[in-house]
């Protein structure tokens, strides 16, 4: 990811420039110059677009929005994001390189809260000593959903995510731990952090696992694969060598009995009977379709589900065996990066241009099978909103794929890259 925002510098000079923030690079782009294309929708806070998020009581609920990016290639390509009103209006230039929640994980199913997790680039001080190495460093900052406090970028490291917070590293090398609403819960000071090989500047994703309120800490594998581990109650920052009674609640992944997880429920499947049984109470039978074969394994999501049949077509269905949608194309739900909606689905196939680049193309559809819309680029569901870079523009929508902000994509005129 740090290498990507290296290629990134111009994109984004070019991107804060047009959207009112503040970049080294004075540019300024002439949308003029794009001809035959649906013009911008834009309205900024107070008529201007703040350089990063002002806390505020007055925004409601904030979205991001796609500002700018990385590189032409779907493969390579990182967004820009800035932050926006649910009804399209910019607060902030597009100055970080990822918006997300807290979300996390207990032995059953995914959760998340609303606060944000705002991940900004800046420069490193001292050129880097390998000319592939990033010239980046990434920041971190949490922020209430709605605006109304803001920590700033002032973390260095996102470590883990957790029902009880966020840890994160700050500029002095203290591991913090912040609660959804921001507070303090703990610190270890950077002379005397308790874990193993627990540093700033590391990978996380592989040394820090984190259910429930417990995270487990592997500084280190031995020669046999055996894990050397450590836990920690991200409660209050204590640390064992072996998980207390508490912890193993959130450790013990068994009791699963022949059933399937989904995260509402478990299901089962006895050849073309599908039971579900939702958290909430009660069992649902439905009769699959024959041509589902013998291990369908349903994607269930609320009161849907989408099924692969053995001939490679996929099903939405409801939980009456009603066929909602068939497509030749795979099938499947998105990713909810936010709020509390009940997800979409979607198909997605790949074209090349003429210039040999993948380009992603993805069709949405109601969770009643209708086709909503088609775009050339990509498509990310927050809450009832859709956020969309297609071939033109940057835009935010609602569910049925109407702008409430559209910002002409800069890659789409003939403005040569040293203006």
């Amino acid at each position: 990811m740090k290498y990507r925002i290296l290629t990134a510098a111009l994109a984004l000079a070019l991107t804060l420039s047009a959207c009112g923030g503040e970049p080294e690079l004075e540019v300024k782009a002439d949308w003029d110059v794009l001809s035959g294309k649906e013009g911008p929708i834009v309205e900024r806070w107070n008529g201007e677009a703040a350089p990063e998020l002002i806390a505020g009581e007055d925004y409601g609920e904030l979205i991001p929005y796609i500002g700018g990016e990385s590189e032409p290639n779907m493969w390579e390509r990182s967004y820009y994001y800035g932050l926006a009103t649910r009804d399209g209006v910019i607060v902030t230039a597009p100055v970080y390189t990822d918006v997300s929640n807290i979300t996390w994980y207990d032995q059953l199913s995914t959760h998340s809260c609303d606060t944000l997790i705002l991940r900004s680039a800046v420069e490193l001080p001292e050129p880097p000593a390998e000319e592939w190495m990033s010239a980046y460093d990434d920041r971190y900052g949490l922020a209430a959903s709605d605006g109304s406090w803001y920590t700033g970028q002032i973390y260095t490291d996102l470590v883990a995510t957790s029902k009880a917070g966020a840890l994160l590293f700050d500029l002095d090398g203290d591991a913090v731990m912040l609660s959804p609403e921001g507070r303090e819960l703990w610190r270890w000071d950077a002379s005397a952090l308790p874990l193993k090989d627990f540093a700033p500047g590391r990978t996380y994703w592989e040394s820090a696992q984190s259910t429930g309120p417990v995270m487990r800490w592997i500084s280190s594998w031995d020669a046999d694969g055996n894990p050397d581990e450590q836990y920690v109650d991200l409660r209050d920052g204590s640390v064992c060598d072996e998980p207390t009674e508490f912890m193993e609640q959130y450790l013990d992944y068994s009791g699963y009995d022949g059933r399937s997880r989904y995260d509402e429920g478990w299901f089962t499947v006895d050849g073309s009977e599908l039971t579900i049984m939702p958290d909430s109470g009660g069992e649902i039978s439905v009769e699959l379709p024959p041509e589902a074969g013998s291990d369908p394994y349903p994607d269930i999501d609320g009161d849907r589900m989408l099924l692969r049949l053995t001939d490679g077509e996929y099903l939405l269905m409801d939980f009456d065996g009603n066929v909602l949608l068939r497509s030749g194309e795979y099938l499947q739900w998105f990713y909810l990066a936010g709020g509390d909606a009940p997800r979409l689905p979607y198909s997605l196939e790949y074209v090349q241009d003429e210039e040999d680049v993948y380009l992603g193309v993805p069709t949405v559809y109601s969770r009643d099978g209708e086709e909503l819309f088609t775009v050339t680029g990509s498509v990310e569901q927050w809450g009832d909103r859709f956020i969309i870079a297609d071939e033109d523009s940057y835009r935010v929508t609602d569910l049925e794929g109407r702008d409430l902000l559209r910002l002409t994509r800069w890659t789409t005129s003939d403005i040569p890259a040293n203006n």
